[in-house]
C-alpha cells in the first residue's frame, strides 16, 4: 500500500448542509439579541439606581450612550459569532468518530 501525500495531516470535514448553516446563523442571532437586550437594561437599572442610592441620575450625552450602545453590541455580537462557531464546530466529524476498520488502518499506517 503506497502512502500518499500529507497522511498524517487532518483532515478537515467542515462540510456544513445549508440547514446547519442556517441554524448555526439563527442560534448566534438568537443568542445576540437577548444579551443586548440584558446588559443594556443592567445598564439602565444601574443608572436608575444611582439616582436612588446617591441622590443624582447620571445624565450621559448623545455621544456617549451611542458609545455604550455600539460597545453592548459588539460584546454580544462576538458572543452570538462564537456560538455559532461551536455549533458549527460541534458537526465536524472527528477522529474517534470514524468506523473501526478506517481507524486500525490509519494506525497501521503510523505504526509502519
Amino acid at each position: 500500500m503506497t502512502l500518499k501525500k500529507g497522511f498524517l495531516k487532518p483532515e478537515n470535514n467542515f462540510n456544513l448542509t445549508k440547514r446547519q448553516l442556517i441554524r448555526g446563523i439563527a442560534l448566534g442571532i438568537a443568542f445576540a439579541i437577548p444579551l443586548y437586550i440584558f446588559w443594556f437594561t443592567l445598564f439602565e437599572v444601574f443608572r436608575t439606581l444611582s439616582s436612588y442610592l446617591l441622590n443624582g441620575l447620571y445624565i450621559f450625552t448623545a455621544a456617549e450612550m451611542a458609545f455604550f450602545k455600539w460597545f453592548y453590541a459588539a460584546i454580544a455580537i462576538l458572543t452570538g459569532h462564537h456560538i455559532c462557531l461551536l455549533f458549527w464546530a460541534s458537526r465536524i466529524r472527528r477522529t474517534y468518530q470514524m468506523p473501526f476498520r478506517l481507524k486500525i488502518r490509519l494506525s497501521n499506517i503510523v505504526n509502519d
